[in-house]
């Protein structure tokens, strides 16, 4: 927000269980007038993330749910910029602008550059996440194992005592 002189931002998660985006972080921008979820396609981050295509917005009306309170006052944005935030073309999340001017094409070009980079950010976290929980689900396995292991040794030390008695 700050490198693009915006009042506020949005920053949307993609949870493909459900095919939707849910609100992770917000800057700048009045909670309740902010959607959480939001469907594939729905509004401008919908469609940013059915296309995976960067959109603006300009001439926003002055009644739009895009409304924030500064030092300054209350204040409307009058431009949007989303981008999605893909990685190999696999939607991980799309990011909200708001401004009180147009966006320059200098804006753009950092924010799609900021989207590759913060793409591959988060999808390494995504990687050490998946393979934190399957080391862990590994380690739990092995004990199970372990553990049935020690039944079965028992329970063949038992046997070999009973044969030796007959």
């Amino acid at each position: 927000v700050e490198h693009t002189k915006s009042i506020g931002g949005a920053f949307y998660l993609y949870n493909p269980g459900r095919n939707e985006l849910c609100l992770s972080e917000l800057y700048g921008l009045e909670v309740d007038n902010v959607k959480k979820v939001i469907g594939m396609g729905e509004g401008i981050a919908g469609a940013v993330a059915d296309s995976l295509q960067a959109r603006k917005i300009t001439n926003i009306p002055k009644e739009s749910a895009h409304r924030t309170n500064g030092l300054s006052g209350d204040l409307t944005a009058r431009s949007l910029y989303a981008f999605p935030i893909s990685f190999q073309n696999r939607l991980l999340g799309v990011m909200e602008l708001a401004n009180l001017n147009d966006f320059s094409l200098w804006v753009e070009n950092y924010c799609g550059d900021f989207a590759n980079y913060f793409s591959i950010a988060l999808s390494n976290s995504f990687s050490f996440e998946q393979s934190k929980k399957l080391t862990e689900d590994l380690q739990r396995r092995e004990e199970e194992l372990e553990g049935q292991n020690e039944e079965l040794k028992s329970t063949t030390d038992e046997l070999r005592k009973t044969q030796n008695q007959l």
